[in-house]
């Protein structure tokens, strides 16, 4: 779940990135609704040329479908169900079986459908003594309707239920040495080849959900919790394929689901443990009799049995024989489920092992056609998958706008040296109106926000620091010098997290941490640095970006950036440049880049020195 930093609401990708370009209405992007893709055409140089489509808000006059024509590129992007079968009826996959269903191949790839991978999943529930307003059975129910739920939550900011998913807690869970032994030989040869050496893998996530997650008529009213089991890297896999031409030709999917006997393995020893866990929670009131394993009678695991021993105060291991391990197996297998996390259905791989796009999301056998979607993953991901997604989504514009030829924009933040004392005065002159903010408000120009690695630059060697012309400022005693080591000074963090570039930083950022960060500016080092760490929080929203000098900016491999220049600050505009692949023109700035390199630079002397300039964080991301 992403939260909008500012209003602390859940936000999503339509609502943060569609919606406000298509209320903008400058833009070329339009979103058909309640329109199915029918295939991709191409020419017969086996270039992509266009799609097919049917919509049932713009039907044709003809009833036949509507052609749209594409100069540059095609981008598949229906998702691990829809993507393959959109390049199948387009000619894309298996060449026996699109013969058999009087479909030309364009491109022979095999692999197209295959590979379908989720997460096997158990939701076990049980009865909770919660009150009714700490779980969500009354809202799903209906007992408590969404009017009221509505009006709660207008009138209380702490108490209101629909402010809430439901979801308290999870964790990330690894057996022990001795209980992958007891899980048998088969599992313990994946388990050393897997998972062993790599002790941030779990191999089971499971969560609670404060509700019955059901039909509510099938069971009593009343307060219930959920216990989903997954599994995060199943070896089960499996399939979709289409069964005819239409777009409305149901397809012939298998989900795989538990086809790999290890899968149930792993989910019989995962049911073991939440229940574990569950019996010692306040609220567990037992377990829902209808979602159980029906164990024997006389069984040691017995509900009975081991909840009349807690009762009385044993809180021993729970034993199970090899019948009770059946009963689990069998409860297992009547209610695996999927998690709808499918990916996996076009992976990027090479072709000869099954692979459907190259490394560039490219369709293999045509041109002009790439896929983007969670449908390239090769394998699975231990993570619910929309933020997995969102990171291809953002790659893959990369590779198109880069493709294409189309222009990044980007935003010139003079800083350099002068960078500190911006934290203490205003703006100078010759800053353009807009991107002018108070240092400690929340609309400064977030770096931490915004860019995920930044390129190493060498400081300026012994150059004094210069005020604006003009303007009075601190005097250059005062403003710390760069001495002639290379030395890396780095982000200067203030209020409200926001970021001012002292010169650069070098090495990595992480998606929430700042590694080695060196903090110059005293005044900050008590406030959100922890200096003693040489770490500073990041908002988890970080995108790829670049700093360096001069316009020069290594794009892809940002751990081995070199310097520019060893000497910064030689000539009368030497900028900061922060680049962002497909981020709009800065606010309020006329006629491009050059303009505001112009605007910017005006009234400074020709020492290096710039400023710093404060702009809104939407008008980049």
């Amino acid at each position: 779940m992403w939260i909008d930093p500012s209003t602390g609401l859940r936000q999503d990708v339509p609502h943060r990135l569609i919606y406000p370009i298509l209320d903008a209405g400058n833009t070329k992007l339009r979103v058909l609704t309640e329109s199915k893709v029918i295939r991709v055409l191409f020419d017969q140089s086996k270039r992509a040329a266009g799609i097919e489509y049917t919509s049932k808000l713009r039907p044709s006059a003809d009833g036949l479908p509507t052609v749209v024509r594409a100069r540059k590129l095609v981008v598949v992007s229906a998702g691990a169900l829809g993507s393959p079968l959109i390049l199948q009826r387009s000619g894309v996959g298996n060449e026996k079986k699109l013969s058999s269903l009087g479909i030309p191949t364009v491109s022979a790839v095999n692999g197209v459908g295959t590979n379908y991978l989720d997460h096997s999943t158990i939701l076990t529930t049980y009865h909770s003594n919660a009150k009714p307003e700490d779980t969500l059975d009354g809202l799903v129910s209906g007992r408590l309707p969404f009017e009221e739920a509505l009006r709660e939550k207008s009138l209380s900011a702490s108490t209101y239920i629909l402010g809430w998913n439901g979801v308290d807690g999870g964790a990330k869970l690894r057996p022990s040495p001795e209980e992958v032994k007891a899980m048998g030989p088969q599992f313990e040869k994946l388990w050393n080849r897997d998972f062993r050496d790599r002790p941030s893998r779990p191999l089971i996530l499971i969560a609670t959900v404060s509700s019955f997650l059901g039909d509510p008529s099938s069971v009593t009213p009343g307060q219930y919790f959920t216990i989903a089991q997954f599994t995060t890297y199943p070896y089960s896999q499996g399939s979709i394929h289409i069964a005819g031409p239409s777009v409305d030709d149901p397809p012939d999917f298998d989900s795989g689901l538990l086809k790999d006997p290890t899968d149930v393995t792993e989910l019989t020893w995962a049911y073991k443990k939440q229940r574990d866990l569950v019996r010692r929670m306040k609220h567990y009131a037992g377990a829902l009799e209808t979602d159980r394993p029906r164990f024997r009678v006389g069984s040691k695991a017995g509900f009975k049995y081991v909840d009349g021993k807690q009762a009385l105060g044993e809180w021993g291991d729970i034993e199970y024989d090899k019948e009770d391990d059946e009963a689990i197996e069998q409860y297992i297998r009547e209610n695996a489920r999927s998690s709808f996390h499918c990916l996996g259905t076009c992976a990027m791989k090479p072709l000869e092992d099954g692979g459907v796009v190259d490394k560039r999301l490219n369709v293999y056998g045509v041109d002009g056609l790439k896929v983007a979607d969670l449908s390239i993953c090769p394998k699975n991901v231990a993570a619910n998958t929309y933020s997995t997604a969102l990171v291809i989504g953002e790659k893959a514009a990369m590779i198109i706008a880069e493709e294409l030829g189309i222009k990044l924009h980007e935003l010139v933040v003079p800083g350099n040296q002068y960078a500190n004392r911006c934290l203490t005065r205003d703006a100078p002159e010759g800053f353009p109106e807009p991107h002018i903010r108070d240092i400690r408000g929340e609309e400064v120009f977030t770096v931490a926000a915004t860019i995920r690695g930044v390129a190493a630059l060498g400081t300026a060697r012994g150059r004094e620091a210069v005020p604006p012309k003009g303007r009075a400022g601190r005097a250059a005693e005062d403003v710390p010098r760069q001495g002639a080591r290379e030395d890396l000074q780095t982000l200067t963090l203030g209020d409200e997290g926001s970021g001012h570039v002292d010169a650069l930083l070098v090495g990595v950022f992480g998606n929430e941490h700042l590694d080695g960060l060196a903090v110059t500016d005293r005044r900050l080092k008590h406030r959100t640095v922890d200096g003693r760490m040489g770490r500073a929080p990041l908002p988890r929203e970080v995108l790829d970006g670049v700093l360096a000098a001069g316009g020069v900016a290594h794009q892809n491999d940002l751990s081995t950036a070199r310097p520019a220049s060893a000497e910064v600050g030689h000539t009368e505009r030497e900028f900061l440049r922060i680049t962002r692949h497909g981020a709009r023109a800065p606010t309020g700035v006329g006629g491009g880049e050059e303009d505001f390199d112009q605007r910017v630079g005006e009234g400074w002397e020709a020492s290096g020195e710039t400023g710093c300039v404060g702009n809104r964080e939407e008008s980049i991301t």
